[in-house]
């Protein structure tokens, strides 16, 4: 959990550095929106092989690994001299983030049954949150003090350094590769609870697999979780990166209200991700990210185009933001269970690619139209969220009727 509350430290700093970045390099929007999706393209590439990892050579490595990676990156950002120099540190800061996430994600099926998994994957993410809520300020507060955007990267590097050690002590589950003829029963004999999928058992367990990942690339609501994820994160994204330029530009605030915002975004966030972990079990996975998106696209609708009234309706959407992302993995590893690790792999290949997508478009888009047209594309990926998660309940309630 302090991992993840990293993770979202490191993530949102960005989004409060970025008008002082684009003022100390002299470059437009369109090159700002590139940088951050450096930082997606490096979560990318990390998506396409962490699950390999994972379920290779165990979560210890993954989560180990991709700290170390990302300290490479906090450090190249801290020292760069010039744009390119930078750019390649949020690249290794996205690698590192991606393949650390991924590795405390396939943790959540060796801690909950079945049934209380989207719970454990809401409360995992909720320390997200709270590094996401924590830092803005933090940053907005040294940036005003010191004037260095440079300085809250030194303190994110300190904080990986002093994490490295205990992560490295740390006990993870196991992740063995059985030889041909062991039994399954022996397999999860250790964590009986497990759905990661097991590599090398009997030949006919080899098939199995193939089928069940033959089935996976093959089933329309898969492709729906995959359209649904890649949008929302693009939604996400686009907050955490654009929303403090976008209140310093459009409404005229300074960098520490604007920072105040995003804090408070994700305080909000935070929030919901505690009270879905309860919630979702009621009311329904699918059914409660449909709400969520298309509550939080009402209330980004009336900040961004109602009066500077409903401004606080920015902040206020993080309550319905905070439990997607978590609850869409959730749903995920339910619905195809034995190949859960390449389910999320692929899953985060998505979100990356919406990630990396939204931040070079949204820089794109205001530099021809406006920043505010930009930042519409929050608005529609949280409605295009609402209609993926749609079309997966449609194809899978007619899979059960069939």
């Amino acid at each position: 959990m302090v991992t993840m509350a990293l993770f979202g430290a490191s993530d949102m700093t960005r989004g409060v550095v970025a008008p002082t970045l684009r003022s100390d390099f002299h470059i437009n929007y369109a090159l700002l929106g590139l940088l951050f999706s450096a930082s997606s393209f490096g979560y990318l590439m990390a998506s396409l092989v962490s699950g390999f990892v994972v379920d290779h050579f165990g979560m210890k490595t993954a989560v180990v690994g991709g700290l170390s990676i990302l300290l490479a990156g906090l450090a190249a950002t801290l020292l760069a001299p010039h744009y390119n120099w930078l750019a390649v540190g949020f690249v290794c800061s996205g690698i590192g983030a991606g393949t650390m996430e991924l590795g405390l994600n396939a943790l959540v099926p060796h801690m909950a049954g079945g049934g209380e998994q989207s719970s454990y994957f809401n409360i995992l993410h909720a320390l997200y949150g709270v590094g996401a809520c924590a830092a803005p300020l933090a940053a907005g507060f040294m940036m005003i003090t010191w004037h260095l955007w440079r300085l809250p990267y030194a303190v994110l590097l300190l904080v990986a350094l002093g994490l490295l050690i205990p992560v490295l002590r740390a006990p993870f589950p196991a992740r063995k590769l059985l030889s041909h003829g062991a039994s399954s029963i022996a397999a999860h004999g250790e964590h009986p609870v497990s759905v990661l999928p097991t590599i090398g058992t009997v030949d006919a367990a080899d098939d199995a697999r193939q089928g069940s990942l033959r089935e996976l690339l093959t089933a329309p609501a898969f492709y729906a979780l995959v359209v649904a994820i890649t949008v929302y994160v693009a939604a996400e994204v686009g907050v955490a990166n654009w929303l403090p330029t976008l209140l310093h530009v459009r409404n005229h605030l300074s960098i520490t209200v604007g920072a105040l915002y995003l804090s408070l975004f994700y305080l909000l966030y935070t929030l919901g991700r505690f009270v879905g972990s309860v919630v979702v079990h009621r009311l329904g996975s699918v059914r409660s990210i449909m709400v969520s998106a298309l509550l939080a696209a009402v209330l980004m609708a009336a900040a961004q185009f109602g009066s500077d009234s409903f401004t606080w309706c920015y902040a206020a959407s993080g309550l319905f933001f905070g439990t997607i992302f978590p609850t869409i993995s959730a749903v995920a590893s339910e619905s195809f269970p034995e190949r859960t690790g390449t389910v999320l792999g692929l899953l985060f290949g998505a979100a990356g690619v919406g990630s990396m997508t939204a931040s070079w478009l949204v820089g794109v888009i205001a530099d021809h139209y406006g920043l505010q047209w930009g930042f519409s594309l929050v608005l529609v990926s949280l409605l295009l969220t609402t209609v993926a998660m749609g079309g997966y309940a449609y194809k899978r309630r007619k899979l059960l009727i069939r």
